[in-house]
């Protein structure tokens, strides 16, 4: 259970701001109860992952989305994920979805997609936005956001903390208006500091 609240310690540590976690692809278990946070809108659980104990995700209630990159499902018991996610979002690898539908745990999901169904992926005129973006909203974890995965945003922030410096180098987000069309809220401070956008 250390190695794992020390992961989640890292992940904070590294963007206080940031609404999702993308757990290392290094990582093969995560311990009972090991993320007790519930500000998280999107996780992703790397293919090599084998043993997720009980509660491990239970209290990420406000979760929007959820990506396991394991083609195969392991079995999890059915308290892993609070009920409330069974209806959000479950992306699979491409050809895995009869396999999740039946699986111990994840059979409770009713909105399971496949990877390859989440569009092409989204050419920003600004490598610092696409950064920032690409860290908080990249479910598949592929380094990119496609366009469905911009369609699952509906709350954004992307000031930056630990950056200040590259805060003011951006200089454009024309992507906003184009394909995050499900927006509902704007975070407070989320374009904090982006002095120079025209």
């Amino acid at each position: 259970r250390q190695i794992i609240c020390d992961i989640y310690a890292l992940l904070y540590m590294e963007n206080p701001d940031n609404t999702s976690v993308n757990i290392p692809s290094t990582v093969t278990t995560i311990a009972a109860d090991a993320f007790e946070s519930n500000m998280y809108n999107t996780l992703v659980l790397p293919a090599g992952i084998q043993s997720i104990g009980e509660r491990a995700f239970a209290n990420i209630t406000s979760v929007k989305s959820i990506t396991c990159l394991a083609e195969s499902p392991i079995e999890i018991n059915e308290n892993v994920f609070p009920s409330s996610a069974f209806t959000k979002p479950l992306y699979v690898p491409v050809g895995s979805t009869g396999l999740y539908e039946v699986a111990s745990g994840w059979s409770n999901f009713t909105n399971i997609i496949e990877i390859g169904e989440l569009g092409n992926p989204i050419q920003f005129a600004d490598p610092e936005i696409k950064r920032r973006c690409v860290k908080n909203y990249d479910v598949n974890g592929d380094g990119e956001l496609s366009e469905g995965e911009a369609l699952l945003v509906t709350s954004i922030k992307l000031h930056d903390s630990t950056s200040n410096s590259s805060n003011s180098s951006i200089t454009s987000f024309d992507e906003l208006g184009t394909y995050f069309t499900n927006l509902t809220s704007i975070d407070y401070y989320a374009f904090g500091e982006f002095r120079n956008m025209t």
